[in-house]
């Protein structure tokens, strides 16, 4: 019976240590790499979570963004790749970075964009706005 209560005991410490423990998928890295791939196929409701301090009016046109990039990639026959290039800290800062990316289109076309993120509360978000 003692053996039942430790295993009892040692699985409820192992849940609530993982449970408590920052979300290892929630870096600026992965984050910039799922944004820019959501908003490239233009999945605007998936973006929508991903966004940091945005009103519904900047949401939405975010949305119309991501419909003219979905548009673009199209043109250029689908996303291929996402690569993250670089993550810069900014000066005396762990909570704000900028990922930068390089994607590459099924046509061979290259473009490289910089995504700018936000660690709040151990999750990282995109954060468009630059006021706050």
């Amino acid at each position: 019976m003692k053996l039942i209560y430790k295993l009892i005991g040692v699985f409820l410490l192992a849940f609530l240590v993982t449970a408590c423990s920052p979300d290892k998928n929630s870096t600026p890295d992965k984050v910039a790499e799922k944004f820019i791939t959501n908003f490239y196929q233009g999945n605007g409701n998936e973006i929508k979570e991903q966004l940091y301090d945005m009103g519904e009016n900047e949401i939405k046109l975010i949305q119309l963004m991501a419909d003219k990039a979905k548009e673009f990639t199209q043109q250029h026959k689908g996303l291929d790749k996402v690569e993250i290039n670089e993550t810069v800290f900014l000066p005396d800062s762990e909570t704000l970075a900028s990922v930068q990316l390089k994607l590459e289109f099924k046509d061979g076309f290259l473009k490289k964009e910089s995504v700018p993120v936000i660690k709040v509360d151990n999750k990282w978000f995109i954060k468009l706005k630059q006021n706050n």
